[in-house]
Formats: structure tokens, C-alpha cells, sequence
């Protein structure tokens, strides 16, 4: 009977640990949807092609923190968010137009967020319980890998 209750303890507490590294996941994509939208407004007179991208990357952003969050849910949690605002333009040290370089540093930020969601999901997809959840996070990776291939394409140009 001990030994039943440790591996149910184990259990939840392995539960938790999934749905807190979701909820991380949660909030990137939240705070993604921000970062690709400010990229996409800065870029868009000089680099339409560039701005259409992070402005699809931004709804893919929406889509799978809806998706995250439905997963939250499906394991019987609330996916609470506690967010930071974004940084403003000094943060690139922009003064006018972007720059190579700061463009640059947009695209290698934005291809770091998708590496590191894909890790993390990577990981967890296994632990998110029936097969409709799982399906919903391999979706989310996998539109992530689309996404960071273009990102990666993109800087080795």
C-alpha cells in the first residue's frame, strides 16, 4: 500500500513538472507573438518579405498557445500565465530604420525561441498523456521545425 501511494506521489509530481514546463512553453509562445509582431512592424516599409514572415510566425504563435493551453487543460490544470512586457526599441539600439545587423539579431533570436520550444515539447510529448494531446504538441513541433528552418535559412543567406 506505501509503495502504491510513493509511485502515485512520484506520478503527480511528474504530472506537475509537465504541466509547469507547458505553461513555460505558454507564455514563450505568448511572449513570441509580441517579439514577431514588432518585428514584423519594424520591418515591413524596407523588408516585406521578411515582415510577412514573422508576421505568419506570430499567428502560428497564437495557434499553438492555443494548442498548449488545451493541453494544460486536458491534463486537469489552468494555464495561468504571469508575463513580462517586451522590450522596447532601445533594446536593439534602434534609431530609425534596422540595420543588417540588427535584422540579423531578429532572425537568431527568433530561430533561439523555436530551438529551445522545440527541445522542450521534444521532451515532453511523451508525458502528455492520450494520443490527441500528443498529436496537438507534435503539430506545435512540428510547424516550430518549419518555422526554424526558414529562420536558419535565412541567416546562412
Amino acid at each position: 500500500m506505501r509503495r502504491k501511494a510513493e509511485r502515485g506521489q512520484k506520478s503527480g509530481a511528474a504530472e506537475r513538472s509537465v504541466i509547469s514546463e507547458l505553461t513555460r512553453c505558454c507564455m514563450w509562445e505568448f511572449a513570441s507573438v509580441s517579439e514577431y509582431v514588432y518585428y514584423s512592424l519594424l520591418l515591413e516599409e524596407e523588408y516585406l518579405e521578411l515582415s510577412e514572415i514573422f508576421e505568419r510566425a506570430a499567428l502560428g504563435c497564437i495557434e499553438h498557445f492555443r494548442v498548449l493551453g488545451g493541453v494544460i487543460l486536458a491534463l486537469g490544470a489552468d494555464p495561468a500565465f504571469n508575463m513580462q512586457i517586451r522590450q522596447s526599441r532601445e533594446r536593439w539600439g534602434l534609431r530609425g530604420e534596422p540595420s543588417v545587423e540588427h535584422i540579423e539579431q531578429m532572425i537568431s533570436s527568433a530561430a533561439e525561441r523555436e530551438r529551445r520550444s522545440v527541445a522542450v515539447l521534444s521532451r515532453l510529448s511523451g508525458h502528455c498523456g492520450e494520443c490527441e494531446t500528443v498529436r496537438a504538441v507534435g503539430c506545435v513541433i512540428s510547424e516550430k521545425k518549419e518555422l526554424l528552418a526558414i529562420l536558419e535559412r535565412m541567416l546562412m543567406s
